[in-house]
């Protein structure tokens, strides 16, 4: 097995991405004096990101039928519970930040299957 099909590459690859969202996210969060500290960043979106690989990559590994799909399941709960949080104390939706964390767990699931470069490039433009 070759350094670029190692399930622990992808994994570090993965965070990788997530973190380049996350580390944009945490710029545009500073900028605006008002929200400092709040919601996700680097860690954040690079854990969902690594929640995507890591959910494809054992689905194919060990035929784990519908993984991705719980992962996702997962991943909605949490945005629904941002979502609701973020509504119901600062009267925000903050949608793009929901989007974007959908985007950094389908961008874990293209690192999960080998697709590096559209990954990283997505999550720069993201």
């Amino acid at each position: 097995m070759s350094l670029l099909e190692s399930f622990q590459f992808k994994l570090i690859v993965a965070f990788v991405v997530g973190g380049i969202i996350g580390l944009e996210r945490q710029f545009a969060k500073e900028r605006d004096e008002e929200q400092h500290g709040d919601g996700p960043g680097v860690r954040s979106f690079g854990l969902i990101s690594l929640l995507g690989a890591a959910t494809i990559i054992l689905e194919k590994t060990y035929g784990i039928a519908f993984l991705v799909i719980v992962g996702f399941v997962g991943v909605l709960i949490i945005i629904a519970s941002f979502l609701m949080f973020n509504v119901t104390t600062r009267r925000e939706l903050n949608i793009t930040t929901s989007i974007v964390a959908i985007l950094a767990y389908v961008l874990g699931i293209f690192v999960g299957v080998g697709e590096y470069y559209w990954a990283i490039v997505i999550s720069v433009f993201i």
